[in-house]
C-alpha cells in the first residue's frame, strides 16, 4: 500500500506565530463557550483550535502546512518533525496518550 499524497503549501516559519495566536484565540472562546453551556460551537471551536496548532507546529518545523480538505492531514504535515523522536518516545506516545478503548456514547 502506498502512501497518501498529501496536498501542502510552502510558509515562511515566521507565520507560525500567527496560526498560535489563533489557536489560543480559539481555545479561548471555546471555554467562554463550554462556560455558557454552548457545546455545539465549543466543539466547532475546538476542532479549529486542533487544526490551528497543528498549521503552528508544521509551518515552525518544516516551513509548510497543509491544504488537504481532509481531518489527518495536519497531524501527518506535523508526524515526526522533532529531531530527536525515536522510537522510545513512540513507544511511550502509544502506551500514555493513543487511546484504548471507544468513549461510551
Amino acid at each position: 500500500m502506498s502512501a497518501r499524497k498529501i496536498k501542502t503549501r510552502q510558509e515562511n516559519r515566521s507565520k507560525s506565530e500567527f496560526y498560535l495566536k489563533k489557536a489560543g484565540d480559539n481555545y479561548k472562546q471555546m471555554m467562554k463557550a463550554l462556560k455558557d453551556k454552548n457545546y455545539n460551537a465549543a466543539g466547532t471551536l475546538a476542532v479549529q483550535c486542533a487544526i490551528s496548532a497543528g498549521d503552528a507546529v508544521s509551518v515552525h518545523e518544516k516551513g509548510i502546512r497543509s491544504v488537504s480538505r481532509k481531518s489527518p492531514g495536519p497531524v501527518r504535515v506535523g508526524q515526526n518533525s522533532s529531531p530527536c523522536a525515536g522510537d522510545k518516545e513512540e513507544q511511550h506516545f502509544k502506551e500514555n496518550y493513543q487511546q484504548k478503548e471507544p468513549y461510551p456514547v
